[in-house]
């Protein structure tokens, strides 16, 4: 997850997107993911989606981890991200 914060610093990316699919209860990814969310240290947006998302809500701050049910959300949120 490092290498993942590293490049969204090098290119100043505002949000990063991922997507979980399985396993749904991997402690080890939960703590990965949280530990991206403070590798992003509140200037990126951390945008999940997949149909595993859900199971690791928890494990972020309540302020990071929009979860994404579908395409159409994930374009309104990358819209409004940029500033449209």
């Amino acid at each position: 997850m490092s290498d993942i914060a590293a490049a969204a610093a090098t290119v100043d990316a505002q949000a990063v997107a991922l997507s979980v699919v399985y396993p749904t209860d991997d402690a080890l990814l939960a703590a990965d993911l949280h530990r991206l969310v403070t590798r992003l240290q509140g200037a990126r947006t951390l945008l999940l989606g997949g149909s595993g998302a859900a199971a690791y809500l928890a494990s972020l701050p309540s302020s990071t981890g929009v979860i994404s049910g579908d395409l159409a959300t994930l374009r309104t949120t990358l819209q409004r991200l940029a500033g449209r």
